[in-house]
């Protein structure tokens, strides 16, 4: 037998508390519901992962045909998850709460275009594009993008990851590309 009526209302009140709270390699933590957390069971990383390369490619796209470029950088804001309940009202983290195994909370951010060292691109695709957000297995995002042949600028693995923001440290997460070949080694000329 199915749930009554009332019992499907107050999952639909439940699915909106906040269940889970992360904190982010920016610093600055924030809280998910139940009814967005519960993707935590279910995420396909691959899946993810080909998102936050398709922002990456897109963003690529769309500068090429302002700017010239020799290289394009993705920044990533990614963060550790923990269950509300393993968190105080302060956001300190109670005795030996662990965050969730090798997943974070994600969100893709700016894209920088580059010559010469020298930012290129005027507008931000973070501001006109389509962005992302989710959960991924962070190990598998690291692997992921060095198999593309791209640079991953960040912790290598999941412990350092987790070691950093604990420690309360800001840094940057990010996705390099760097579009020179060797043949290509003199100076691009801007459009």
């Amino acid at each position: 037998m199915g749930k009554t009526l009332k019992e499907k209302l107050l999952d639909i009140r439940k699915e909106q508390e906040i269940g889970y709270v992360n904190f982010y390699n920016i610093g600055e933590p924030n809280t998910d519901t139940n009814g967005f957390g519960k993707r935590i069971k279910t995420f396909r990383s691959s899946e993810y992962e080909d998102l936050i390369k398709d922002v990456l490619y897109k963003a690529a796209e769309s500068y090429a045909y302002d700017k010239t470029y020799d290289s394009i950088e993705l920044f990533l804001t990614v963060g550790l998850v923990f269950n509300k309940s393993d968190v105080n009202d302060d956001n300190s983290i109670k005795g030996n709460a662990k965050p969730y195994k090798d997943v974070v909370r994600f969100y893709t951010g700016s894209v920088n275009s580059y010559l010469n060292g020298e930012k290129v691109n005027v507008a931000d695709y973070y501001c006109y594009g389509v962005g992302y957000q989710g959960y991924v297995d962070y190990n598998h995002l690291v692997a992921a993008i060095e198999k593309e042949g791209l640079s991953f600028k960040g912790p290598r693995t999941f412990e350092e990851l987790s070691d950093r923001i604990l420690a309360g440290e800001k840094f940057d997460i990010s996705i390099y590309a760097n579009l020179l070949e060797n043949k290509d080694a003199q100076k691009l000329i801007m459009k």
